[in-house]
């Protein structure tokens, strides 16, 4: 089908305000764990700064620079009320990443990660039930997604500079850690599956990570194929849609949510047959019909696609798309 910006307005609905654990704190992260549940982290205004964040848009950062500076921060969990709160404190690493892990453990994850002679940059911290550091790792640098599952299976997608290097790796350090572009480690942070380069399209940079149960679905650059990736078996749609932020399918549909410039609101639904066949395509608003705001996040988890933008969390589902 030939696809352009027009299309009917799908409209979220409003699931939730994003709730800190206490005056004062600002909203670092916010990302979807298993069973849906938001996954948040918290700090203070110079958290947010020592964290390379920007305040008002999550999506804009200052130049990386380690931190090496004690912080303290919040983890959340709600569905959609706070069911869960921990107060951590330690060198935490810029442009984080949050997740939940079985039995009261949590997950924090960031983006960069030099490699330098000494070593290389710990960006991976898991967090115990009291909020103690229990375990800290380097995933490699460039990491843009984090998903884990109700197991404690940790999925990670890599940037372009997660793969072919960048912060040292690939030169003069050794081969980046993201080299294969998706990868799977486990609760203890050890490398479990990386993504083969048997299958036809490289990874060159992943767009879209949904993790439904122990199943991974994602979607990347150059081709923009549709992958299922089940007990390390990969089946693979190829699509013609570029640019998308976010993969929502319930394994016979798929939507891909975003885009380049104009298309950041575009939705096109499909069907998976022998390749990705569209069948509509849409455009996500506001419950009030407003545009999405510039700093939204968009990502999927199984059917359902969840936005988090201005403090608040909204939702819909693939059965609700045209």
């Amino acid at each position: 089908m030939r696809l352009t910006r027009q299309g009917p307005a799908l409209r979220l609905r409003h699931h939730a305000r994003l709730k800190s654990p206490r005056e004062g704190l600002r909203l670092a992260s916010a990302s979807v764990g298993p069973d849906n549940v938001a996954a948040l982290a918290w700090t203070t205004p110079a958290g947010m700064h020592a964290l390379g964040l920007d305040e008002s848009d999550r999506k804009t950062f200052q130049p990386y620079e380690a931190n090496t500076t004690v912080l303290e921060a919040a983890l959340t969990t709600q569905s959609p009320s706070v069911d869960f709160a921990l107060t951590v404190s330690a060198t935490l690493p810029q442009y984080p990443m949050v997740q939940p892990l079985p039995d009261g453990y949590f997950l924090w994850v960031g983006a960069c990660a030099e490699w330098r002679p000494d070593g290389a940059e710990h960006n991976a911290f898991i967090f115990d039930p009291d909020g103690d550091v229990a375990l800290t790792e380097c995933l490699g640098d460039g990491i843009e997604h984090v998903q884990t599952s109700a197991s404690g299976a940790v999925w990670l997608g890599y940037s372009d500079s997660g793969i072919y290097g960048n912060m040292g790796w690939g030169g003069p350090g050794p081969t980046p850690l993201g080299e294969a572009g998706i990868a799977r480690y486990g609760s203890s942070l050890e490398l479990q599956w990386e993504f083969p380069d048997q299958v036809p399209d490289i990874v060159d940079h992943c767009y879209a990570l949904n993790v439904d149960n122990e199943t991974a679905w994602a979607y990347y650059y150059s081709n923009f194929p549709i992958v299922r990736i089940d007990k390390g078996y990969v089946s693979r749609w190829r699509t013609e849609i570029g640019g998308a932020e976010a993969l929502v399918t319930d394994g016979t549909r798929a939507a891909l949510v975003g885009g380049y410039d104009t298309d950041a609101d575009r939705v096109v639904v499909g069907r998976l047959e022998e390749d990705f066949s569209p069948q509509a395509i849409a455009r996500v608003v506001m419950p009030d019909g407003g545009s999405l705001p510039p700093e939204a996040v968009l990502q999927g988890r199984g059917d359902g696609l969840h936005v988090f933008a201005n403090g608040q969390w909204f939702r819909t589902d693939l059965s609700g798309m045209p």
